[in-house]
């Protein structure tokens, strides 16, 4: 598609009142979310899991409203006490918090270029070898999944 056809495209979308860049970057947002639940979950299994194994009792209330578990930011501590996080993951894992925070609580639009943003993933171990911050956002958080998947199971 060339760049007079995505003008076009862009014009006749403003005319029902649909500004694509705002649709772009709702859209960042909505996959930060998703993926750091996803990655959210895996850490609740990992630790389960790493638990269990080592004898001790899981009671699946404290990752429930008020538990001890029930955030994102006390899983990855968490994680890290059973070991199931390097150094560098976990400094990832907090990062990628972040900035889903970020998205999840912003005040206005808010996209994967924004310097909030960049200030964020720039500190992220997969930053340099990412074309666009957001496939080093996405790369980090693959990277703690493949992490806690290997980590538990140790």
């Amino acid at each position: 598609m060339s760049k007079s056809d995505n003008d076009e495209m862009s014009e006749a979308l403003k005319k029902y009142g649909v500004n694509l860049i705002d649709v772009v970057r709702d859209t960042n947002a909505d996959t930060m979310i998703r993926v750091s639940s996803l990655m959210e979950g895996i850490f609740e299994l990992a630790i389960r899991t790493k638990m269990l194994k080592t004898g001790q009792k899981v009671n699946g209330r404290v990752f429930k409203h008020d538990g001890e578990l029930a955030t994102l930011e006390k899983k990855v501590n968490k994680a890290k006490e059973l070991n199931l996080l390097d150094d560098v993951t976990f400094k990832d894992a907090h990062l990628v918090r972040r900035i889903r925070n970020r998205f999840a609580h912003r005040s206005g639009r808010l996209h994967f270029d924004s310097p909030k943003v960049v200030s964020m993933a720039q500190q992220l171990s997969t930053y340099e070898t990412a074309e666009f911050n957001q496939d080093a956002i996405l790369e980090a958080v693959s990277k703690i999944v493949d992490h806690l998947k290997t980590s538990r199971s140790s």
